[in-house]
């Protein structure tokens, strides 16, 4: 197997990934509004931000010297993460 077909085999279980990522993250939306607690039903979460970002890269949508500096996260956190800012710190 080249280097080729093993991004695309990769892509393919990512895709997958991202949907059981988005669906989850639509069931936390969900209870949050049912909750009373709309802001925690904002942007998409840490899980779908990064699975579709690792999707980028390996489709070469992202220069990665150029792009991932910029890269900010509007996440919502799910199951107790903890927000960090990007050296760790929160």
């Amino acid at each position: 197997m080249n280097d080729k077909q093993k991004i695309e085999k990769a892509l393919v279980l990512l895709y997958e990934l991202i949907e059981l990522a988005e669906i989850k993250d639509e069931e936390h939306k969900k209870q949050s509004i049912a909750m009373g607690k709309g802001e925690e039903a904002v942007g998409e979460s840490f899980s779908v931000f990064y699975l579709k970002m690792l999707r980028k890269i390996l489709e070469g949508d992202i220069d990665l010297a150029s792009d991932m500096d910029d890269a900010e996260p509007k996440v919502v956190i799910l199951d107790g993460e903890q927000p960090t800012d990007q050296q760790g710190e929160v």
